[in-house]
């Protein structure tokens, strides 16, 4: 009876489309390893984990240029600091918007081609921003600690726009290390499969 069970709980799990299951799916009808990783990842990318993750991504880059616009002329140290968030903010949240765009194309077109412009306009921005983000970590750690108390200093930044800037490059980092590990680990599970 057991077995029953488990088969029918499987069923209904397969049915819903659980990650679980559309990882086996992709494990069983891979010919080699390159296949299901590659398989496995797309299939973690395109999940409501990851959505939320892309959504929540989202959000900061509004809160950048938001924050980047509220305090504009309110960081005597380092000038750049308001003008990096407005930026990053507003060509990250085009980035997603194009990435978002060319993987739809993709998925309904089945080819790679009808895409290939917004491909090339994704990868362009991508490179910008990492040079923006390059950027942002000189002129934020670079006027690091700033002085928060005194709107007549030389030194002066505003407390919240600083901090804030500091939190979203140390985040971007983090973020960073985050996705590396995770691709880590999808290699090892992909190797010690086989």
């Amino acid at each position: 009876m057991p077995d029953d069970t488990e088969a029918i709980a499987g069923t209904k799990m397969d049915s819903q489309g659980s990650i679980m299951a559309k990882i086996r799916i992709a494990k069983s009808e891979a010919t080699n390893t390159k296949e299901y990783v590659c398989t496995s990842t797309v299939i973690l990318c395109g999940s409501v984990i990851i959505n939320a993750v892309v959504l929540a991504f989202a959000l900061t880059l509004v809160t950048c240029i938001g924050t980047g616009a509220l305090y504009l002329n309110d960081c005597s140290a380092q000038k750049f600091i308001p003008i990096f968030l407005i930026v990053w903010g507003a060509v990250g949240i085009l980035n997603s918007i194009l990435t978002g765009c060319s993987r739809r194309n993709e998925s309904e077109d089945g080819e790679r081609s009808s895409s290939g412009i917004l491909t090339c306009c994704t990868s362009i921005l991508t490179c910008f921003l990492t040079g923006w983000f390059i950027a942002g970590c000189v002129w934020v750690y670079g006027s690091y600690p700033p002085n928060v108390d005194d709107p007549h200093n030389t030194e002066y930044c505003h407390k919240t726009l600083y901090y804030f800037a500091f939190s979203a490059l140390t985040f971007g980092f983090a973020l960073c290390g985050f996705l590396m590990v995770c691709c880590f680990c999808v290699a090892v599970v992909a190797v010690c499969s086989n």
